[in-house]
C-alpha cells in the first residue's frame, strides 16, 4: 500500500525540507570535495555545484500489504478499465515493467543530480572550522574609522551647513516670535540661532578585505601532482577565507632560486628548472606589503607549499624573512607536500628541511602541517582552522 500525501506545504516548508534533504545526504555530499582543484580557476571553485546520488540510496521507507493475512480486492482510484472481480491477464514473456534505462547522453537513471547552492555547499564543508580566536579579536580592535551622519549641531564649518534645515528653523522661529515683536517691527529673517550644521560622528569598522598571498615553490622537485595537492589546498582556503570577508585579492608568487608575482595559469602550470631558494619567494612578499598594502584597512594571508627542499645556505636567510612576513599578516599557514616514502627517507637520513626550520619558529600565527595525498587537504585544512 503507499501513501501519498497531498496536503499543500505551509510557508518557508520547501526550504526546511530542503534542509532535511541535505542534512540526510550530508555524507554524499562532502565526497564532492575530492574533486576540486582538478580543473578550472580556484575562483571559480565556489559557484554552486552539482551533487550526484546513488538512486539506491534514495529508497524512502513505505507501507506494503502483508500478502500472509489477507487479500486486497480494491480496485485504486484513476482505473478506467478495470471493475470490480476483473482478472488480470498474465503479461506475456519480455513484457511488464523493466528496470532502469540507460540514455544516449550518459546519464541513466540510476542517480540523482540536484545543485547545492555556494551557501550551502560552504556551510556544510566548512561548519567545523573558524577563523582562529586572535584573529578575530584583531577584525575587532581594527584603527579604521568611517564619518557617519549623526543628526544636527550649531556649530560648524561653512561647507557642512545644511541649508534646507536652516530655512526651516529660521521659518519655525520667526512665526514664533512674531506675536511678541512690537507692531511694525518684524524678526529678523535670518539669526545666528537658525544655524544648522550637519553633524557626523566617527564609528569603528571591522576590516572586510583581505589579500591572500599563495606562494609555491615550483621547481623541478614539485611535480605535477605536488602542485594538483597544493592547488586544491589553496582552493579550500579561498573558499573557507570567502565566507569571512566581502573582498578578496589574491596574489600569486613562485619561486625557485629567484621569486616573481605571475597569473594563475602560470603558478600552476609552467615548468621551471634549477635549485630552491625559499627567501626570495618571502622577500618579494614582504616588498609588495611595504609598498602596496595598507595593514590598518586589510588583513593579510600567507598560504605555502613546497615539499621542503632548501638550499642549506638559504635556511638562515630564509626565517629572516619568515620572521619579517610573520610580523604583518594574520596568520601564515605552511603546508608540505610529501608522500610517505620520501617522508621515511628523510627521517632515516635526518635531513633538514623547511618543515623542520618552520618548527623552530614561535608564535600563534605560524601554523605547519605535512599533506601526503590529495585525501589529506580537507582534514589539515580543518585541523589548521578548527574552532576553538
Amino acid at each position: 500500500m503507499a501513501i501519498i500525501d497531498k496536503r499543500k506545504a505551509g510557508k518557508n516548508q520547501s526550504a526546511d525540507n530542503r534542509q532535511r534533504f541535505i542534512k540526510r545526504y550530508k555524507g554524499h555530499i562532502k565526497k564532492a570535495v575530492d574533486n576540486l582543484g582538478n580543473e578550472g580557476s580556484i575562483t571559480e571553485g565556489t559557484g554552486n555545484r552539482k551533487i550526484k546520488i546513488p538512486a539506491k540510496d534514495l529508497q524512502e521507507p513505505g507501507f506494503e500489504l502483508d500478502q500472509t493475512t489477507g487479500r486486497s480486492d480494491r480496485v485504486l482510484p484513476g482505473n478506467k478499465t478495470l471493475q470490480r472481480g476483473d482478472t488480470i491477464k498474465k503479461p506475456q514473456k519480455g513484457e511488464g515493467e523493466s528496470g532502469p534505462q540507460g540514455s544516449d547522453s550518459g546519464e541513466g537513471n540510476d542517480e540523482f543530480t540536484f545543485v547545492l547552492t555556494k551557501a550551502e555547499f560552504l556551510e556544510i564543508f566548512f561548519s567545523e572550522m573558524a577563523l582562529p580566536n586572535f584573529i578575530k579579536e584583531s577584525l575587532k580592535d581594527t584603527k579604521k574609522y568611517k564619518l557617519k551622519r549623526s543628526g544636527y549641531t550649531k556649530d560648524g564649518t561653512p561647507a557642512r551647513m545644511d541649508l534646507m534645515k536652516t530655512f526651516q528653523q529660521a521659518l519655525a522661529r520667526r512665526i514664533a516670535t512674531k506675536a511678541s515683536k512690537p507692531e511694525g517691527e518684524a524678526p529678523r529673517w535670518l539669526d545666528d540661532v537658525d544655524l544648522r550644521y550637519r553633524h557626523f560622528v566617527k564609528k569603528p569598522q571591522p576590516v572586510t578585505h583581505a589579500v591572500v598571498f599563495f606562494l609555491m615553490d615550483v621547481s623541478m622537485s614539485m611535480g605535477e601532482n605536488e602542485k594538483m595537492i597544493a592547488k586544491k589546498f589553496f582552493m579550500l582556503l579561498y573558499m573557507f577565507l570567502e565566507r569571512e570577508y566581502e573582498k578578496i585579492e589574491l596574489r600569486f608568487i613562485r619561486h625557485t632560486t629567484e621569486a616573481d608575482e605571475v597569473d594563475e595559469k602560470e603558478f600552476f602550470y609552467s615548468v621551471e628548472s634549477g635549485g630552491t631558494m625559499v627567501s626570495t619567494g618571502l622577500k618579494l612578499i614582504n616588498d609588495i606589503i611595504d609598498k602596496e598594502i595598507t595593514l590598518s584597512e586589510t588583513n593579510v594571508y600567507v598560504a605555502q607549499a613546497s615539499d621542503g627542499d632548501n638550499f642549506a645556505h638559504d635556511d638562515a636567510d630564509c626565517l629572516v624573512e619568515l620572521e619579517k612576513v610573520l610580523s604583518k599578516v594574520q596568520y601564515f599557514a605552511y603546508i608540505q607536500v610529501e608522500d610517505s616514502g620520501r617522508a621515511a627517507w628523510k627521517t632515516r637520513m635526518a635531513a633538514k628541511d623547511l618543515y623542520v626550520n618552520y618548527s623552530k619558529v614561535g608564535g600563534k600565527i605560524l601554523n605547519i602541517q605535512k599533506v601526503g595525498s590529495a585525501e589529506d587537504v580537507y582534514p589539515v585544512l580543518k585541523k589548521l582552522f578548527a574552532k576553538e
